[in-house]
């Protein structure tokens, strides 16, 4: 990590995900299916920011934080609702923006994943998982 060729390979890494959450995202859009998200933390708005997505491909945030619901996720300016909608407006995915927790957020919504809803992992590497077994985020890190 105290060269540049470390950061340059990193943000290599970083663009491919980018570029290939964003095709992920779009074929589930083409397909008229909608995608919510979940965890209006920092990292996720980061995430939002970066990927700059068209309008209207996110369709809203759930996060359990009773201070966050009726607020907007900075610079995107999704709307954060209460975990409860997703049973009310019913989409097809969940991108967890909280990845860090997905095992415990997947199994907090096995009523969604038994409804046919499916998880979207960002990192690290974009794909759609059915439980929380698929949902390891664990990254295998460059030796020092």
């Amino acid at each position: 990590m105290d060269g540049i060729d470390f950061y340059r390979a990193f943000a290599d890494r970083m663009a491919d995900a980018r570029t290939k959450l964003r095709a992920l995202l779009a074929d589930v859009k083409v397909r008229g299916d909608r995608i919510a998200a979940y965890g209006a933390a920092a990292k996720g708005a980061t995430l939002l920011n970066y990927l700059d997505l068209p309008a209207g491909t996110i369709d809203y945030v759930v996060d359990l934080n009773p201070h966050k619901i009726g607020k907007l996720m900075p610079g995107v300016s999704l709307a954060i609702e209460p975990v409860a909608n997703l049973a009310k407006t019913r989409p097809q995915y969940l991108l967890l923006l909280a990845w860090n927790f997905g095992r415990e957020i997947i199994r907090q919504q096995q009523g969604f994943a038994d409804a046919g809803g499916r998880f979207i992992m960002p990192v690290p590497e974009p794909r759609i998982v059915i439980d929380a077994e698929d949902a390891d985020t664990r990254i295998e890190r460059p030796s020092l």
